[in-house]
């Protein structure tokens, strides 16, 4: 039970520092396509980059908005029964998350440098 506490406490603290990252980062995507005239170059070869970010960013804001709901689904009642098995859910679904981003960036960089060599 004081990992479910433990984790409850940190997930608060950090929910709002993420829901502001992921405002930023919409924030100066959309500047960033709206300077350098990008726009059409989304859901194409040419924008992969920039798609994929988009699409990443999507999918967090959905898993922020609805986070309880998500957990409700996940998880239903069993939380305090199994915790065993919640975490390892969890730390699985960071993981994930984790090299889903990763990957992007790769992705943004790759075709970024692949574009200025060209």
């Amino acid at each position: 039970m004081e990992k479910v506490i433990f984790f409850q406490g940190t997930e608060r603290r950090f929910a709002n520092i993420a829901k502001g990252s992921v405002v930023v980062a919409g924030v100066t995507g959309v500047l960033l396509l709206q300077l350098e005239h990008r726009w059409n170059a989304l859901f194409s070869w040419a924008g992969i980059g920039p798609t994929v970010m988009l699409i990443l960013w999507t999918v967090f804001v959905f898993l922020l908005l609805f986070e309880s709901k998500i957990f409700s689904v996940l998880f239903g009642g069993k939380a305090q029964h199994d915790t065993k098995k919640m975490f390892r859910t969890l730390t699985t679904a960071h993981w994930v998350v984790m090299l889903a981003s990763l990957m992007v960036i790769a992705i943004g960089v790759f075709t970024n440098h692949l574009m200025l060599t060209r």
